[in-house]
């Protein structure tokens, strides 16, 4: 009975750890489409709170372990619950005020996790004798989920994870009442009668009920905006979940008559379907379509020989392929990141994406193509690739984050001819001085001053959508005039604007007591054209955050001065659980059993132990996640695929650590040093080459799963040397480990925002080197006491 028991223990164990990185994961995607972006990092941070509640529960209440039976019945019901009031709530509109919302849709998505928590505390406690084999089998499901949901999201869709989702809760639920059946408490009747319970309520919710989930009220929403306006008629044609969102194509009827299809990405970011046939038959329709793509003008000076390629990063509906195949380019790449959007335009917009044969569209990361690609390219574009949707890995940055680092204009100007040029078109001034900011860095570290690098620069504008052009080679003096003379024909001398070796223009007067002033140039631009000041003294002086980005930090849409409002809250809640439990390992844990004063010592400093090292495990990982996720060409499977490989080590270093006899703290804190000397190795002499030489797939897997091996043995050897010493205890120190990675988690974001994913690394390796100092003189100490004994 007892291996049976073990046996069922290690597969329920199996299935709600799977089931839990499945539920995160397809959370974050639900949410990035009903909510804003930065509230989805936070609500995904408060699952792991969920999961901490629970663990902590079972550790203080003796109701909830006399009682856990029954939060293994509860486990399905709770996805149920969650999940129609997450869909229901919103779609009403009951909330509508943003703050609440958030809380209520907090407090919806944890009740799953809270219940996976007390059911994981219960096996760890019945089953604490083989601690580290249920830490290893655990590690073990949350791999497999986190590729299992990647696969079901891209292949079945959303609604079908959260089936699937709840199909695996309720076997789990199964098998507890087979693991529990011949008991006279249990018997099979009550089983039969909530498996037909369980399936009834199943089927109603996932499948008689409509999933169509409301968008918030937002103003990155444009999706929303648009088909609640009266006067626009709109309709949702088509819509696609997969790994990186939700994709709608959407038609709207204007009241004139014309119409257009356009193409939401998590209900944000739309771009209009661009057709090169009906621009072709349609010779008005030419004039609509580029009367409003400011790149269009940059394009059309270009000479016969600067026009053998493109490179489209973000093509969205179209637009950019179709204006560089009117100008007669002779190749056109296209690079889009999500799936669904492709698919979407071969079927409806075929002429732009598929019927012609010198376009070719890959579905990849841009700057992950841009690194592996041999071509070279006359014109890279980037026309507002914004997806304003989480990535996944943090759950904060956006996916175009790393397109517009230093670092990223380095290789993009690597993969340009010598005549070639970089054609940014962004939303306003700011983007444009940040961007900027980035050439300029790249530029300095070259040895090019301010004044020589802004020969390679000009930049025009509409008003609305300015565009940043900068050459590989600079451009002579004579090779202006003519695109400064047609920009202030076609009005594309507004606001931001520079073109080089021209003058600044500029007036002074003086109109019914007001003054006014006139530069034909952007004064900021202008005045670091003429080495008057550089890029950092425009970034000090600045209100907004206009700092360089860089792939160590790579924030671009963050314009807020340290801590954006966005994460403030959830900052300080992240104080208050890292002080709640500092205080508390300082006061000393209350236990359930009366203790030796030498034993509450130990436990305590074994908590203060585990507390630092969850930090530093979820510090090390976030780091090699951030630097291992750009190898790879698509975020999302890239994150799932990072995520499943760092676990497995960790699950074989946990399994390994289940073979220890003796010596628990000892070996805890030998293979933490182990850790601090592979990551500071990593750091050190592995990374860096990747920036000149890349890294293959199978090379990457390689690389994670050693580190992630020695950082899988000092928490379940921590668990072992504890799992004698009182019932209750493995529970509290997982509630610690939970309640410290979702503080972490938030922690991560700050610092790296502030001062970038190196420091990360080096605090966690820091902490990694403090666990080893600390449990190795520990032993010392208490192998002398013995000995002295």
């Amino acid at each position: 009975m007892k291996t049976k028991n073990l046996i069922v223990s290690f597969l329920i164990l199996l299935l709600v750890s799977s089931t839990g990185i499945m539920l995160e994961i397809s959370l974050s995607r639900l949410f990035s489409y009903m909510l804003s972006y930065h509230f989805v990092f936070i609500i995904i941070a408060f699952t792991l709170f969920g999961l901490g509640i629970g663990e902590m529960s079972y550790y203080r209440w003796s109701w909830v372990r006399t009682k856990a039976r029954i939060f293994y019945d509860v486990l399905p019901f709770s996805i149920l619950f969650s999940f129609i009031l997450l869909v229901s709530l919103n779609k009403s509109g009951i909330f509508a005020t943003p703050s609440f919302n958030l809380i209520i849709n907090i407090l919806m998505a944890i009740l799953p996790f809270i219940a996976i928590g007390v059911v994981k505390a219960d096996i760890f406690h019945s089953q604490r004798t083989k601690a580290a084999w249920l830490y290893s089998m655990d590690l073990a499901g949350s791999a497999g989920g986190a590729l299992l949901t990647v696969f079901i999201l891209n292949n079945l869709g959303l609604p079908k994870a959260f089936l699937i989702s709840y199909v695996l809760l309720a076997i789990a639920g199964l098998l507890s009442w087979v693991s529990l059946s011949g008991k006279k408490n249990q018997p099979y009747l009550r089983g039969v009668i909530w498996v037909v319970l369980l399936a009834v309520l199943g089927w109603a919710s996932f499948w008689a009920y409509n999933f169509n989930p409301s968008i918030s009220k937002d103003n990155d929403k444009d999706m929303l905006r648009l088909m609640s306006n009266p006067a626009i008629k709109s309709r949702i044609i088509e819509t696609e979940w997969n790994s990186f969102g939700k994709t709608d194509l959407v038609e709207l009827t204007n009241p004139d008559g014309s119409s257009e299809k356009v193409m939401f990405v998590d209900g944000a970011a739309g771009t209009t379907l661009v057709s090169i046939e009906e621009i072709e038959n349609n010779k008005g329709e030419h004039a609509h379509q580029f009367g409003h793509f400011p790149a269009t003008f940059g394009l059309n000076l270009l000479k016969e020989n600067e026009k053998d390629s493109v490179l489209i990063i973000g093509p969205g509906g179209g637009v950019d392929m179709a204006a560089t195949w009117l100008l007669n380019f002779s190749q056109i790449d296209a690079v889009e990141i999500n799936p669904s959007f492709v698919s979407l335009m071969e079927k409806y917009n075929p002429s732009t994406f598929t019927q012609k044969d010198n376009i070719a569209v890959y579905v990849q990361e841009g700057r992950n193509f841009v690194r592996e690609t041999k071509n070279r390219y006359d014109v890279v574009m980037l026309t507002i690739p914004v997806t304003k949707g989480g990535r996944g890995a943090d759950f904060y940055g956006l996916s175009e984050n790393y397109l517009f680092t230093r670092e990223a204009v380095k290789d993009y100007l690597n993969v340009l001819t010598p005549e070639g040029r970089l054609v940014f078109t962004m939303h306003n001034a700011t983007e444009v001085y940040k961007m900027l900011s980035n050439y300029l860095e790249l530029m300095e570290t070259k040895g090019i001053d301010g004044e020589s690098a802004m020969r390679n620069v000009f930049i025009y504008s509409n008003g609305m959508m300015p565009v940043l052009v900068i050459r590989k080679a600079p451009f002579e003096k004579n090779e202006t005039e003519t695109p400064h003379i047609l920009a202030h024909q076609y009005n594309l001398d507004r606001e931001t604007f520079f073109i080089p070796y021209v003058r600044q223009l500029e007036a002074d007067t003086l109109v019914e007591n007001i003054n006014y002033q006139w530069y034909m140039f952007d004064r900021l631009i202008y005045g670091i054209s003429q080495n008057e000041f550089d890029y950092k003294q425009l970034s000090e002086a600045a209100v907004l955050n206009l700092e360089p980005v860089n792939d160590d930090s790579p924030y671009f849409f963050n314009y807020e001065n340290g801590i954006p409002n966005s994460l403030m809250t959830l900052f300080i809640l992240s104080l208050i659980v890292m002080g709640w439990l500092i205080f508390m390992t300082a006061r000393g844990w209350k236990f359930s059993q009366e203790l030796i004063p030498e034993t509450r010592r130990k436990l305590n400093f074994l908590a203060f132990v585990v507390f630092v090292l969850g930090i530093s495990y979820f510090f090390v990982q976030s780091y090699l996640f951030q630097v291992l996720n750009l190898q790879l060409s698509n975020p999302a499977q890239s994150f799932s695929l990072l995520l499943f490989t760092f676990l497995l080590g960790n699950g074989l270093g946990s399994f390994y650590t289940g073979l220890f006899q003796k010596n628990f703290l000892l070996k805890a804190g030998l293979y933490s040093a182990m850790v601090a000397i592979v990551m500071i190795a990593v750091r050190v002499f592995i990374i860096p080459g990747f920036a000149v030489n890349g890294i293959s797939q199978p090379l990457m897997v390689v690389l994670l799963l050693i580190p992630a091996f020695f950082i899988g043995i000092p928490f379940p050897s921590i668990l072992k040397e504890v799992s004698g010493e009182q019932e209750h205890l493995l529970p509290l120190f997982l509630g610690i480990s939970s309640l410290v990675s979702m503080a972490t988690a938030v922690m991560v974001i700050v610092i790296s925002m502030l001062w970038g994913y190196s420091y990360v690394l080096w605090l966690g390796i820091f902490g990694y080197v403090i666990v080893a100092l600390s449990l190795v003189q520990f032993y010392r100490k208490n192998l002398k006491v013995s000995k002295n004994a």
